[in-house]
């Protein structure tokens, strides 16, 4: 007989102490449960309050026209980024040039790097108070956000 046959026949490991450190161990998971879904599901319920909130919202034009924008962009900055995406990676993998292995490792360290943290990154660098933000060029004549309207006088 083979070890595994031998192993499944007396129990398959199980004892009366991993069934019960396993008990154990799903507590908290019960809890976790309880305090995750208990308030999703007060959350869920109070939405369907007034019985026609969810038809008036759907009913809205300007509703459909803000959901049908946003899908528009999510598929086209999509396929745009799959685009872009595959032919880097061909460049990357197939064309020898200068730097590509750094390139590479930046892209990697990129990846690797939760979102958010690369959002305080930009933020450090392009903020108000960041590096660039500082010098507040966006508020100067040269800039987009100018102080003054286009349609402003010069007293």
């Amino acid at each position: 007989m083979s070890e595994v046959v031998r192993w499944a026949r007396a129990g398959g490991g199980l004892s009366r102490s991993s069934s019960r450190s396993s008990g154990i161990a799903l507590l908290p998971v019960v809890v976790l449960g309880l305090f995750f879904l208990y308030p999703l599901a007060l959350v869920v319920r109070q939405s369907f309050q007034p019985a026609t909130a969810y038809a008036d919202v759907f009913a809205s034009e300007l509703f459909r026209t803000a959901l049908w924008t946003t899908v528009w962009i999510a598929v086209v900055s999509t396929i745009g980024c799959l685009v872009l995406g595959f032919v880097l990676a061909l460049v990357i993998a197939f064309v020898p040039f200068p730097g590509a292995r750094t390139v590479a490792r930046f892209i990697d360290v990129y990846l690797s790097f939760p979102s958010f943290l690369i959002t305080l990154a930009l933020l450090f660098i392009y903020g108000t108070t960041g590096i660039v933000g500082s010098f507040q060029f966006l508020a100067t004549p040269w800039g987009c956000c100018s102080r003054r309207s286009p349609t402003s006088r010069r007293s």
